[in-house]
């Protein structure tokens, strides 16, 4: 292969001639340090030489995740080396670089999602470029071939993502490493295709990475304000490259899109400059969201240069390891653990002339609309932070989460616990039996001196929260949401009395005992006021229990107007997968106006060695789904919250307008069902009859409806080293590293209790069980009894002392 058609696809601030040349300051010394120390941390790991894979596993995802931790443990250990060997030209590293390159690129690509390959491609790039002179022009060729092999096998899955108008972290990931690959294959002349790839990936960022993929307030959505971080890392990865190899400078043409983040994340950062060295950070401890400043720090001194800003120079100076590789994650069973190399691009990136400095906004509230956030602080460094994480609409997939941070530290974390598995529950209010809430709409910030006031819709409950500089205290108030006539209420006609449900009208029921998650029959009688949409983001929903209908998480059952406004019946199970049956588009419409009585019947759920099955059944028409499981497994669906009629909580925006005369649910269902057989009256589980009235309830477990029963707020906390959760006479107390906050109210109950060990997210059960595992403590605030309304206060100094 000709050398000349090597390309490079990273500048560095630290360099001359295109050479990386070694550090000029006592930052940039620091960084090379820390590339160093974790060159040294895995120089013993032996080299993958295939991607593991373990067909009879059923452990959920199991084989995806063994797959992409190994191939991004390959990527991190190639972009580490490489560019400690770029910077130092010490050929231990140099070698090491070139041995998990030359494996990486005889690994089966098959084994691999364009989540992981995307970051191979970029990473074999850059390894080549930066020791290219330890490279044979044989082990140069295999190299790009192997990228030419990896885009020919995701082409389809790629440009359907580069030609679709998608935006957030896949899409930036995806087009990004995609156009780099297409650099390296034009300039090698190995790939005639190519230059209409890169022409799609060109017109993708032009067309919606530039101007759709920030909102004006600097958020981003949907992922989340998390995913800022690896999307612009990739975003500027592939616009440097375009330019260094092509000329073609789509920084300066779209700088006001580029720079849209800062009005965000100028004010995303919680420390005072001196950020301690750890392995780990918790989320919230030094950044608002997950990825905290040993990962965004990069992207800070990226934004630094760009904009020759010296606040964003000084957040991103504050990461004590710049040049560190990350590990995130937990380790997969018979595998790697996942490594995020964030490490090369802290020295790339890095502008000594940039001088640091301590400039932060004038603003100490800011509203971020679109991105339905408030950050109140007392000062910038240190002093008390608090964030408001608000949540609306069916986009919305976790709950709305109260965020306190003092001098640096996180007082309160989000925990997995049962009701919410596999995401994690947040910090908010829960009412209804113990419903937690879905949606937080911040309907305004007002300022009024020394306080700051959010005031909050949801759709159980009303918050108001009064943040006061003055004293540094927050004070919350809580109430249910007040449902009116209109939404739900008893009617009569000619055909007699039923329920009226409209706009966000409900009733809610508790599920145990009520409800048989393994088998059974669910009937019901119903007619609509209207049309149903024929979007699926605003299904009418007749009957739920569990999870958010569209969203891949969670166990969960929906009956109603799910898809293109047809009738249906959808399961979830706890792997993601989903078995539905639907009435068919050619039966005759489900008019309003018209009483309508279904049957909607469940099997072999959760049983090992039995395929699932469920159906629907109005009049004549019938449809069916049945699943084939592999390896025996079970369909694991047990849904862990209330029973809704009409609509859901965990899914805002489902609510069906009907009216509904009766329910009942069976906790069987026998053989022949559909050929006539009827359920046996001695397997009733929950009936109720609004022919009769609102509470004509028969359960065998709770019969009321309770959705006005409960009122509560909740806070997680961990306890480990440093941290830990006192409980006092009158007051809780969470302690983390030498920082408290106490919760205190003078009508309340405080609850602490500790969780049983959970492993939040969709694949959790094909992780190994982590060594010194923190404990988390539940704090439950409830008010006294004859309080309709909750109240209480976090403040930061003893309440003795005040």
């Amino acid at each position: 292969m000709d050398r000349s058609n090597i390309i490079r696809i990273h500048e560095c601030k630290l360099s001359k001639n295109g050479d990386i040349i070694p550090p000029v300051d006592g930052f940039s010394r620091q960084v090379l340090a820390n590339l160093k120390t974790t060159c040294e941390a895995y120089d013993k790991e032996e080299l993958i030489k295939e991607i593991p894979y373990q067909p009879a596993s059923t452990l959920p995802f199991h084989n995806v995740y063994l797959a992409f931790y190994a191939g991004s443990y390959g990527v991190a250990m190639i972009l580490q080396y490489a560019v400690t060997y770029a910077i130092t030209k010490e050929e231990k590293y140099g070698y090491k670089a070139k041995a998990w390159l030359l494996s990486s690129i005889t690994w089966d690509e098959e084994r691999f999602s364009l989540y992981c390959s995307s970051r191979l491609m970029h990473a074999i790039i850059a390894g080549v470029d930066w020791i290219q002179d330890l490279l044979s022009d044989d082990e140069i060729e295999r190299a790009y071939g192997y990228i030419r092999k990896l885009c020919l096998h995701h082409e389809e899955q790629a440009m359907s993502m580069i030609t679709g108008k998608e935006t957030g972290g896949h899409a930036n990931l995806y087009a990004s490493c995609f156009g780099l690959a297409c650099l390296a294959l034009i300039s090698a002349d190995m790939e005639p295709k190519a230059r209409d790839w890169l022409k799609a990936v060109i017109g993708k960022f032009k067309t919606n990475l530039f101007p759709h993929d920030v909102k004006m307030d600097g958020t981003y959505q949907p992922d989340g304000n998390w995913c800022i971080e690896y999307a612009f890392r990739y975003k500027f990865i592939f616009l440097d490259a375009l330019r260094l190899v092509t000329g073609e400078d789509l920084i300066k043409e779209y700088q006001e899109d580029l720079i849209r983040p800062l009005r965000y994340l100028k004010y995303a950062y919680m420390g005072d400059g001196q950020v301690p060295v750890k392995d780990i950070y918790g989320p919230n401890e030094n950044m608002l969201d997950v990825y905290q400043i040993n990962t965004c720090g990069s992207l800070f001194l990226r934004f630094a240069s760009f904009t020759r800003d010296p606040y964003l120079q000084w957040i991103g100076m504050s990461n004590p390891v710049a040049g560190r590789t990350n590990a995130f994650g937990n380790r997969v069973k018979g595998g790697h653990r996942f490594l995020y190399p964030v490490g090369y691009s802290d020295y790339l990136w890095y502008d000594p002339s940039v001088e640091p400095q301590f400039t932060p906004p004038e603003e100490l509230a800011k509203l971020f609309p679109v991105g339905e956030l408030a950050i109140l602080r007392t000062r910038y460094g240190n002093g008390l932070t608090l964030a408001y994480q608000g949540r609306r609409g069916n986009v919305m997939y976790e709950s709305p989460d109260l965020i306190v941070n003092k001098n640096g530290r996180s007082m309160f974390c989000k925990v997995p616990v049962k009701d919410s598995l596999p995401l994690s529950e947040a910090n908010g209010p829960a009412a209804g039996g113990g419903e937690m809430e879905r949606k937080g709409v911040i309907e305004k910030l007002i300022q009024l001196g020394e306080k700051d006031i959010l005031r909050i819709k949801g759709f159980l409950t009303r918050q108001q929260i009064t943040f006061s500089r003055e004293d540094e205290s927050i004070d919350i108030t809580v109430s249910r949401r007040k449902r009116n006539a209109k939404e739900a209420s008893l009617q009569h006609d000619v055909s007699g009395q039923y329920l009226r449900l409209r706009g966000e009208g409900y009733l809610q029921y508790d599920a145990p005992n009520n409800f048989n998650p393994d088998q059974g029959v669910l009937q019901m009688e119903f007619r609509l006021s209207r049309k149903p949409s024929k979007s699926e983001k605003y299904p009418a929903v007749l009957f739920s229990i569990g999870q958010h209908l569209k969203y891949t998480f969670g166990n969960a059952m929906f009956i109603g107007f799910l898809e293109e406004g047809r009738l249906g019946v959808k399961f979830k199970d706890s792997e993601g997968r989903w078995l539905f049956a639907h009435l068919s588009s050619e039966v005759p419409a489900i008019n309003p106006g018209y009483w309508y009585f279904i049957s909607v019947y469940w099997n072999n759920l959760n049983t090992t060695k039995a395929n699932p099955i469920c159906g629907i059944v109005i009049g004549e028409y019938h449809a069916e789904a049945r699943l084939t499981m592999p390896n025996d497994k079970a369909f694991h669906c047990i849904p862990n919250t209330t029973m809704w009629v009409g609509g859901s909580v965990q899914m805002p925006d489902s609510f069906a307008n009907a009216d509904i005369r009766m329910i009942k649910i069976y906790g069987k269902c026998h053989q022949g069902f559909t050929n006539g057989r009827v359920p046996n009256e001695r397997d009733l589980l929950f009936e109720t009859d609004y022919r009769k009235g609102m509470n004509a309830v028969y359960a065998k477990g709770k019969g009321e409806e309770i959705a006005e029963a409960g009122l509560e707020y909740r806070f997680h906390a961990q306890e480990c080293e440093g941290k830990q959760v006192i409980v006092h006479k009158d007051y809780v107390q969470i302690l983390n590293e030498g920082e408290s906050v106490y919760i205190v109210g003078k009508d309340v109950e405080i609850q602490t209790e500790t969780l049983p060990y959970l492993r939040s997210g969709f694949a959790g059960l094909s992780f190994e069980e982590e060594p010194n595992q923190p404990i988390s403590k539940r704090i439950v605030i409830i008010p006294r009894e004859g309080q309709s309304n909750l109240n209480f206060q976090i403040i930061t100094k003893r309440p003795e002392e005040n």
